[in-house]
């Protein structure tokens, strides 16, 4: 059991990943809107810490012990949001 934590808090626990589909941007662990300045992401992790758009080689890490529920990411990448 405890490896089973571990690995999910390694990944889905604290990671959000965007991705392209048919032209979208589509989101896996979290819920995706756009906006005037891009997109705003919100990571349904329970520790929200990283972002990756794989396809654009766009990532995004949250410094030690801080986490971030929602990013907006735009064309030049991610971005935190208060």
């Amino acid at each position: 059991m405890g490896e089973e934590l571990t690995a999910y808090l390694d990944g889905f626990g604290i990671k959000t990943f965007a991705y392209e589909k048919d032209g979208k941007i589509c989101v896996a662990n979290g819920s995706i809107k756009q906006v005037e300045q891009g997109y705003i992401i919100e990571s349904y992790a329970p520790y929200p810490r990283q972002y990756h758009f794989i396809d654009r080689d766009m990532h995004f890490i949250c410094p030690d012990g801080k986490t971030a529920n929602k990013v907006l990411l735009t064309q030049y990448g991610f971005e935190t949001l208060n």
